[in-house]
């Protein structure tokens, strides 16, 4: 099965001459994952306009950056970080984010992992479900929304998320658990009765 996104495959001698300074290969790069870039971007910051300037600006890093990659093999893992985290600056430095919103004593005293909590929903008109789902995600905060699309489709750890932000681990499960909290509320605000289950445990929702 051929991969996708930033798990697509390029030959380690491409990304070394990348780092030798070698235009084509670096565009073969830039054309390989400029997709992926962007929907990593735009998921997160639902900003087309923005999600492009912060594929640019990731790609300026990464020619100034692909140097110091010691594993080639590494690179699309190496690139989505520096996607990632160009996206959540750009978000705090346009003033998107309202992080102070989060009380601190809510940080303090959650002391256990928030269980991987994930959306489930059976429907026989699948396409339907998942546009409902999309556009529930969608009226989340931005951190809230950022925070659940890191963690549940791309993967990242809390304490990773956590150093994007620059806060503490707590943040990154708090803000998740209240991205679901939101979704389940709005779930049964919306009464969205295509076969979702708001009482078992919530399956992943990703993108297709």
């Amino acid at each position: 099965m051929e991969k996708v996104g930033f798990a697509q495959y390029v030959p380690n001698a491409v990304v070394n001459a990348a780092k030798d300074g070698d235009h084509e290969a670096f565009e073969r790069l830039y054309t390989t994952y400029v997709n992926a870039c962007y929907s990593l971007a735009f998921r997160i910051s639902s900003d087309r306009k923005l999600a492009e300037d912060i594929v640019q600006n990731s790609f300026i890093k990464v020619i100034h950056k692909i140097g110091g990659l010691e594993n080639p093999s590494s690179f699309g893992a190496w690139l989505k970080r520096i996607v990632a985290n160009e996206t959540i600056s750009c978000l705090r430095h346009s003033k998107l984010m309202n992080i102070t919103q989060f009380v601190e004593s809510a940080e303090q005293s959650l002391e256990k992992e928030i269980d991987s909590e994930q959306i489930a929903y059976h429907s026989g008109t699948q396409g339907e479900t998942e546009w409902e789902l999309e556009t529930l995600v969608k009226k989340l905060s931005i951190e809230q929304k950022a925070v659940l699309m890191l963690h549940q489709v791309d993967g990242y750890k809390h304490e990773e998320i956590a150093n994007m932000f620059g806060k503490s681990i707590s943040f990154s499960k708090v803000t998740l658990n209240r991205a679901f909290k939101k979704l389940r509320e709005q779930i049964k605000v919306q009464g969205l009765n295509n076969g979702v289950e708001q009482n078992k445990e919530i399956r992943k929702w990703k993108k297709p």
